[in-house]
């Protein structure tokens, strides 16, 4: 079933194609940032072009032009406003072409007379002509121009004058000179012809004309120019010619005149345009001589425009500046490839390359933002069959593993009860299958670390957990396991329902205790799917025990007095945007320990993503770096961290990173900062080592289960293969998978003749694994590695 557009729908407000305060201040609308790029890259002509697209006699108009753009220029209130109608001059004199009609226009719409051949008359006359009406022009004067003659000097030529206007009789529009109008031959045109344009400069009567429409009455009358106001600009005299011409096609097509036409003429924009970090440009002065500028000086002015448009969320996200999006033409994309039934989904790649950080909503001048749409696309990727299943399935299956028996652990606080179902077991412990009826242990707090934490420093873990011992005074018990955040972000619904419910278990069976948490993925995910779980963050806890505590596990591990510390910027977690608690916690820990801290322009509810959120970091490592660099990017200063992959992710970028528990507990905080990212092998093995050594060092029980990735043979895996590992996700444990099979002989295997090494390949779930190796006594030297996801047949 096509998917009904719903919520894409909003998405056309977005402000991607809303004009700048230059253009929305001038009457005709020039393209006020394409004329100034055109010019600033030396394309005179294509400047002219794109006056000449909103502007009638371009060539005249565009050297003569009040220019009220210059009035709004957001650079006055920097340093001084574009001179743009200098830019425009320049662009008239240096890319003038005559005007060449490409294809005929039919004469069906009908007839209309303009008296008055001025600025007003000449502008509606064309106007009308290019709408394929057939026009008739009266003019009191031997003539045409009107008060155009009043600016001719050595710019503005008899000759440059003359060229422009013989355009009207080049087009083929009936001009008749010396040829007054006056009150009764005007109503006998009025019969004559289906509409009549009245803007000559002196009428004797006071006409009264509807200011949206410039209709007389309900009649066929239209006036303009200084029939209007006796000071309207030159600008706004030709604009009432265009937009009279608009109102005389509505009138004689008998459609609304008045339906859509809020911003013909000058309007105000709804683009406030950003100038944070924007930096001054001193303007081109003209010389005291000089008509104009030249071509070099007017590439220079034409340099300092801004090109203003609404681009906070491409400023803030690499993610859409890379693949040149705005949230309407996102929500199109995203629309368009939901409905495609043959033919290859473009967008699938895009839609999973978002973070779901949400900081294009925070930056959004209307609030608008594509978390939730990115979400409810994901979802109904899923629904329908059309989610790539490279794209989440690791994430998916580390999931599976944090929250299986190598890692999971539901433990009261050490010394207290123990329940039939502990956590001990092979089985994992308290699990979403455990049986309800079980003894209740009462602990009022448990450590939540998470698994990425535990992944990548488990030794944080431990320090942080011997802390909580010291400051409660009943203790705290330990929660191993997995929030279930890889699959909220992949928007497999199942198997977050079931990572909810086993986590649900497992406090219930704990006595309903407050989670301390140290992942602020964490927080976010409890908040949205077990808010009846009450939760605090390790670091408010921390920040409010720092100035009375002195224990010996909670301390300044740097070595270094206060007073030269570095100062530091604090890289805010992206789910953490609204937990205003959580980041002051940070900052005040930082103060205490003595650490200056210097903000970031991106912070607190405009923190960045450092890649991993929305699993980008599994569906498409180029877009991470994307993510990661630029975060990296934002300070000269070392970043301060409380999310494990934004430290992993940002010293991997080479950005300096401090995690906040490397300041409290590492022993070497300084080199802590270019903490080197565990590989994925590493990463499992650091959480099944970490349940072991908590259960020996707080319990004193023996966790004696094999550790992931452990082999009866020695592996030898070169560097280049490691890496080739990181790329295609595959674990040590895989490869081990491979060689067991092979050995037994369930695995296909065969030798390569060339060097004689062997090959082995075995599908384990919905991949299958390729290694190529040889058996030196008992190590095995690994050749390469390889993964993918077709099923060979026959």
């Amino acid at each position: 079933m096509p998917v009904e557009k719903g919520i894409f729908a909003r998405y056309e407000r977005c402000l991607q194609d809303e004009p700048s305060a230059c253009t929305a201040r001038c009457p005709l609308h020039v393209d006020v940032a394409g004329l100034c790029a055109a010019v600033e890259r030396g394309d005179f002509a294509e400047a002219f072009a794109s006056l000449r697209k909103r502007v009638p006699l371009a060539g005249i108009i565009c050297l003569i032009c009040d220019h009220p753009c210059e009035s709004v220029c957001v650079r006055s209130g920097l340093d001084a406003a574009v001179a743009i109608h200098q830019i425009e001059r320049v662009a008239v004199l240096e890319g003038y072409k005559p005007y060449k009609r490409k294809f005929a226009t039919a004469r069906k719409a009908g007839k209309v007379a303009v008296i008055g051949a001025g600025p007003a008359g000449l502008a509606c006359a064309l106007e009308l002509d290019r709408k394929g009406f057939a026009v008739q022009v009266f003019e009191a004067l031997g003539r045409i121009g009107g008060r155009i003659w009043d600016h001719e000097d050595a710019v503005l030529t008899e000759q440059r004058i003359e060229s422009e206007l013989s355009l009207l009789t080049d087009l083929g529009i009936a001009i008749s000179l010396r040829t007054a109008v006056d009150e009764g031959s005007l109503a006998r045109l009025q019969t004559e012809y289906q509409a009549v344009f009245l803007s000559t400069g002196n009428w004797s009567q006071t006409l009264a004309a509807n200011p949206e429409t410039l209709q007389v009455a309900a009649g066929n009358l239209f006036i303009g120019g200084r029939l209007l106001a006796d000071d309207i600009s030159l600008s706004a005299v030709v604009a009432s010619g265009k937009r009279a011409a608009n109102s005389i096609e509505r009138y004689i097509k008998k459609v609304s005149l008045t339906a859509e036409r809020e911003r013909e003429g000058i309007f105000a924009t709804l683009l406030q345009y950003d100038m944070t970090g924007i930096a001054k440009a001193k303007p081109v002065v003209l010389g005291s001589t000089a008509a104009t500028y030249s071509r070099e000086q007017a590439r220079l002015e034409a340099a300092r425009c801004l090109r203003c448009e609404c681009d906070a969320c491409l400023r803030a996200c690499p993610h859409l500046r890379s693949y040149g999006r705005r949230p309407k033409t996102y929500a199109r994309e995203l629309y368009t490839n939901l409905n495609v039934f043959l033919g290859t989904r473009y967008a699938n790649k895009m839609t999973n390359s978002c973070t779901l950080c949400g900081l294009c909503q925070e930056v959004c001048p209307i609030d608008l933002g594509l978390a939730e749409l990115v979400r409810e696309a994901r979802q109904t990727m899923v629904e329908t069959e059309k989610m790539p299943p490279s794209a989440h399935d690791f994430a998916l299956r580390d999931l599976e593993f944090s929250n299986g028996p190598h890692f999971w652990l539901a433990k009261p606080a050490p010394g207290a009860g123990e329940t039939p179902h502990d956590a001990t077991t092979a089985g994992g412990g308290l699990t979403a299958d455990s049986s309800t009826d079980a003894e209740l242990v009462q602990t009022s707090y448990v450590l939540f670390p998470g698994c990425q934490l535990a992944a990548s420093s488990p030794q944080h873990v431990q320090s942080a957990f011997r802390w909580l011992q010291d400051v409660l005074p009943q203790g705290c018990g330990l929660l191993l396991g997995c929030c279930g955040a890889p699959a909220d972000w992949a928007a497999r619904g199942d198997i977050m329902a079931k990572a909810v419910e086993q986590l649900r278990t497992a406090w219930s069976h704990l006595g309903q205790p407050t989670l301390i948490l140290a992942c602020p993925s964490c927080g976010d995910v409890f908040a949205r799917h077990l808010p009846e779980i009450p939760t605090i963050s390790l670091y408010e806890m921390i920040a409010a025990a720092l100035p009375g505590v002195h224990s010996e596990t909670l301390h300044d591990g740097s070595g270094e007095s206060q007073a030269s510390h570095p100062a530091l910027s604090i890289h805010d977690a992206c789910t953490a945007r609204h937990n205003l608690a959580l980041q002051d916690s940070i900052r005040s820990i930082s103060d205490q320990l003595g650490y200056t801290i210097e903000e970031l322009r991106y912070a607190r509810e405009q923190a960045k993503c450092c890649g991993y959120g929305g699993l980008v970091w599994y569906a498409n490592p180029e877009q991470e770096q994307l993510f990661a660099s630029d975060g990296a990017a934002d300070s000269d200063q070392d970043l301060l961290v409380y999310c494990a992959m934004c430290q992993d992710l940002l010293t991997q970028a080479g950005k300096r990173s401090y995690h906040i528990l490397d300041l409290l507990f590492a022993a070497d905080a300084p080199n802590a900062a270019t903490h080197r990212m565990p590989t994925l092998s590493e990463r499992h093995l650091n959480r099944a080592r970490l349940k072991t050594h908590m259960l020996a060092e707080f319990w004193s029980e023996s966790d004696a289960g094999p550790l992931p990735g452990d082999s009866p043979f020695e592996l030898e895996i070169p560097d280049e293969v490691q890496e080739r590992m990181e790329q295609q996700l595959i674990l040590r444990e895989d490869i081990v998978d491979v060689l067991l099979a092979a050995a037994s002989g369930v695995a296909s295997c065969f030798r390569n003749t060339e060097d004689n090494s062997m090959i082995a390949s075995l599908r384990k779930q919905n991949v299958t694994y390729w290694v190529r190796y040889a058996q030196l006594s008992d190590i095995y030297l690994i050749h390469c590695v390889y993964s993918h996801r077709m099923e060979i047949l026959g």
